[in-house]
Formats: C-alpha cells, sequence, structure tokens
C-alpha cells in the first residue's frame, strides 16, 4: 500500500487510493482528518500533532511550527536533552510528524506501510526536496518515496477531464500556480512557478500585529518574545477564518488576557488592507500564466484560497475561479492519493520549475532551463586549463544547491559532469576526473557507514562507477543511476557488502558489450 501526504505548513493529510472506496483521507488517532503540523521536544521525547499542540504553552521554546518553509535553509532549531543544548535542522524536526502520520495509516489499516508521495511547493529546489526525502526514509518509509508538486497534485484530483487547468494551491506557507493539461490520459505540467515566503500563516502574524497594536497594550515591550503573542496570533487566524464568511468579526477577551483588554471589532476591510499587497502579488502570477497558456479554467485550493478578497480581484483581473471537486484542503491529499495509486493508468509528465545552472570558474552553462519535461540528462565535458583547484557550483533559481572542490587538478585532465534529475526534481550529480580516474561525487551518492576493510571495496565499485559513467547513453546513465540509489539502502556494513556485490554484478551483466 502507498499513501499520499499533503505535508501543509499548518496541517498535515493523509489519503489513499483503494479499489473499493477510491481516494479518500485517512482520520488520525485522534479522529480528525487533518493532523497540525507541528512538532514539540518535552519529558525527553519529541511529540507531534496534536500532542505537541497541547505542550506548547508549557514549552514554547521548544514547539515548532511553520516548519516545512525551513527545509534545507540554514536555520536549526535548540532543544535541551541531558542538559544539553542540541541543535536541529527543520528537516530533522518532520521526521516525528512523517512517522506519526504513517503510524496512524499502518492502524488505521492493520498493515505495514513502507512507501509514499509526499507533496511538497513546486519552488522547493532539488536540495529540499532529498531533504524531505531523506526525512521520510528516517520516518519509517524505507520503500519507495515520490516528491511531487502541491499543485501538480492538486490537479490529479481533478480526475481524467480533459483540457487546460491553471490551478492555484495558496495554502498556510505558500502559494504555488501550475499550469497542466489532460489529454489521451496524460497529465503535462506547462509551467510551475511560486514562492515560500507568503502564505495564510504570514496574513496570520500580520493581523495579531494590528490586533495589538489595536488594544493599545504592551506598547514599549517585544511582544513577539512574550508568551503572549502565541495567543494574540491564534486568535488572529480565528479571526481571519471567520471573516472569510462575515463582514465583520468581534474579538472578546481571552485567557490570560489584561483586564483592561476592550473588545475589538474587526472588519473585513482592515483585514483587507493589511493583505491587499500580497494577494495583488498572486493575482499579477495568475494573469501571467493565464495570458501566456490561456486555460480553459482556473481552479483553486488550498485553505487561504478561501479569503474572499483573493477571489474577487480574480474575478475582475483574469477569470473567475472555480474550487474543486473536493474539500479545498483535501485536493492536494487527493491528488497524491491518485498519483500513488498502481491502478491508475495515466501518465505524469512534470517539468523543472527553475533554472538549474552549473558554475566552473567564471562560466556559466545552462543545464536544465524552466520548463524542462522531467526526467531529465545532462553531460559535459570540462577542460582543465591551469593547475590547482576548483570548484563546480550548481545553482538553481540563482541558489546555491551544490559546491564541490576539485584538489590537485593538473593540465590536460578532462572532467565529466553527469546531472540526472528525475520525475520527483531530485537531482543527482556525478563528477569524473578523467586520465587520474579519480572520481568525486555529490552527497546523494555518497555511501555511509564507510569504515575498516569496507573502503577498500567501496573504492573498487566506483571506479567501476566512473568507467560506466563516461561511456553510458542517458538511457543507460539512468539504469546505472537506479543501481546505485538500490546499492545505498543498507542497514549494516553486511548488507552494505551484499547490496554492492549485487549491483556490481548487475552492472557487469548491463553494460558488458559497452
Amino acid at each position: 500500500m502507498i499513501i499520499g501526504i499533503d505535508l501543509g505548513t499548518r496541517n498535515a493529510l493523509c489519503a489513499v487510493s483503494t479499489a473499493d472506496r477510491g481516494e479518500f483521507i485517512i482520520p488520525n488517532r485522534w479522529g480528525t482528518l487533518t493532523t497540525p503540523s507541528v512538532v514539540a521536544y518535552a519529558e525527553d521525547t519529541f511529540l507531534a500533532g496534536e500532542d505537541a499542540v497541547k505542550v506548547e504553552s508549557k514549552y514554547p521554546d521548544q514547539t515548532w511550527w511553520d516548519i516545512k518553509r525551513k527545509i534545507g535553509t540554514s536555520w536549526r532549531a535548540s532543544y535541551v536533552e541531558d542538559g544539553k543544548v542540541i541543535e536541529a535542522r527543520a528537516e530533522a524536526l518532520i521526521v516525528p510528524l512523517l512517522k506519526l502520520l504513517r503510524e496512524d495509516a499502518e492502524t488505521y489499516f492493520n498493515t505495514f506501510i513502507y512507501s509514499c508521495v509526499i507533496t511538497v511547493p513546486a519552488c522547493f529546489n532539488s536540495f529540499q526536496r532529498v531533504a524531505v526525502l531523506h526525512a521520510a526514509k528516517e520516518a519509517g518509509f524505507s520503500g519507495e518515496v515520490k516528491i511531487l508538486n502541491e499543485p501538480t497534485a492538486a490537479a490529479l484530483s481533478v480526475g481524467n477531464k480533459e483540457g487546460r487547468y491553471l490551478v492555484l494551491d495558496f495554502g498556510a506557507g505558500t502559494a504555488d500556480i501550475s499550469v497542466v493539461e489532460m489529454e489521451s490520459n496524460v497529465w503535462h505540467v506547462l509551467e510551475s512557478v511560486g514562492t515560500d515566503d507568503m502564505g495564510g500563516y504570514d496574513f496570520d502574524i500580520l493581523l495579531a500585529e494590528w490586533l495589538i497594536e489595536r488594544s493599545g497594550l504592551y506598547r514599549n515591550e517585544n511582544i513577539k518574545e512574550l508568551d503572549i503573542w502565541n495567543l494574540f496570533r491564534s486568535q488572529a487566524e480565528k479571526v481571519k477564518i471567520a471573516l472569510s464568511t462575515h463582514e465583520r468579526y468581534e474579538l472578546l477577551p481571552f485567557i490570560a488576557m489584561e483586564e483592561s483588554f476592550e473588545p475589538i471589532v474587526v472588519e473585513r476591510e482592515d483585514f483587507n488592507r493589511l493583505i491587499r499587497f500580497h494577494i495583488k502579488r498572486i493575482v499579477n502570477w495568475v494573469k501571467i500564466l493565464w495570458e501566456v497558456y490561456e486555460p480553459r479554467k482556473l481552479l483553486l485550493v488550498g485553505g487561504s484560497s478561501k479569503i474572499p478578497l483573493l477571489r474577487q480581484m480574480l474575478e475582475q483581473e483574469v477569470a473567475s475561479p472555480e474550487y474543486f471537486g473536493y474539500c479545498i484542503e483535501e485536493g492536494v491529499a487527493i491528488g497524491a492519493a491518485v498519483h500513488s495509486s498502481a491502478a491508475k493508468d495515466s501518465l505524469l509528465i512534470d517539468v523543472v520549475s527553475q533554472d538549474i545552472t552549473l558554475k566552473y570558474g567564471d562560466k556559466y552553462i545552462k543545464v536544465f532551463q524552466k520548463g524542462t519535461p522531467l526526467p531529465a540528462n545532462f553531460k559535459e565535458f570540462l577542460p582543465v586549463l591551469d593547475v590547482g583547484s576548483k570548484h563546480i557550483v550548481l545553482l538553481q533559481g540563482g541558489v546555491e544547491i551544490l559546491n564541490m572542490a576539485l584538489d590537485n587538478l593538473k593540465l590536460g585532465e578532462e572532467i565529466v559532469v553527469r546531472i540526472s534529475i528525475d520525475a520527483s526534481g531530485l537531482l543527482r550529480v556525478y563528477v569524473i576526473r578523467e586520465n587520474s580516474m579519480k572520481s568525486n561525487h555529490s552527497a546523494v551518492f555518497q555511501f555511509e557507514n564507510k569504515s575498516g576493510d569496507n573502503i577498500q571495496k567501496i573504492k573498487g565499485l566506483e571506479t567501476k562507477f566512473s568507467i560506466l559513467f563516461r561511456k553510458a547513453n542517458d538511457s543507460q546513465f539512468t539504469k546505472l543511476l537506479n543501481l546505485i540509489s538500490k546499492a545505498r539502502t543498507f542497514k549494516d556494513n553486511d548488507e552494505l557488502i551484499a547490496a554492492l556485490k549485487k549491483a556490481e554484478k548487475e552492472i557487469s551483466d548491463e553494460y558488458k558489450n559497452m
């Protein structure tokens, strides 16, 4: 069984596709369909979901929301374990959440689950996608893990309805737009754009700051460092939700408030003034893609797409928006389940969402252009014109995602760079130094747990890989990458050696005529 996971900024959902029921959301251990995307460290253990929410007031500095947008960044969380301060990356913090979702699905179906499809923002670069993949493996998904763009997943939930659609996925932390076309059972993504710096969560913060200013309290204090800030932010979210269906909302004094707090009447127009600029940015993106591709429908998904101002401005400047047949928060998870289902015979062709560029010295080489269909392969020969050291740098959307040092270069050497990006947007890089027969490769290929006698055996296999990588055509290159991936799934050194021997034999059989 394969499950689909919508790893949202504020809430996560888990869905599945079955022969008898079709696609549906899997309820969690608390009996609800949405699980808060929050993780906490309390009493020497990690908690996730509702359990983490319950301890937030007691451990505010060790409770983390908004984790998804920090994946693959320099951000670190800190917590105290056995009297020591420990730092953790965002991708490490989502492991308990993914583990919880897996366990809840296993409990519901009374079976072990090893594989999943996880959705990510279209603007996630390859480094962030690899980080999510590794987190899923740490969470117990030891089988196949696929990464799928969120607006693409939303489009898949439409079903086999032919035509061209523009999908706006506006959630708590990101705004993603994809243009997708369905024809003859093939889903083709024409373009994807997005940003991870704007969503409903940011609107909550803007409204919370406005409410504090209106209250007249805490004028000389840094409110965001006080415990009361989380309460204001929580209340702001409730006000925002209420204003989606009401013209005004009266905020009454709530727990832990000062007695001098007076009720605040919030008009929808007050909220609109705070967010108008940000909504206009989204509408402009939609308008540009609408005019370029001329889709038949504009579809909305994600909780923040309920905001009346967004619908109003889209209708005025682009087209009348429509919603998916599912609950608006469920479309992405349902689409992930559709993609995970082996019973579905439709094909998905996604695209590179950001330009990928290779920098070698002062030379810039375009690897994959935005909009390149996936999967894709790249090969480049780089001459060594002077001795010393050089760096091979890979940029995606202008952001450095790989920096590989090549030391002790000699005149006459040639560097071969082979890059593959799979259907999930995961990047694999292999760099071979010709003549010296010394191979260098990215973190995607590094074999862990290298120790003792295994080092020479692994190095021997790497030399064989180097020879094959130089000769392989694109089809053979892709097969070789898959063999290497298989060789990396081990639990201990004995299993590693066995996996490497098996991969070596398969490679020899596959390429014996090269």
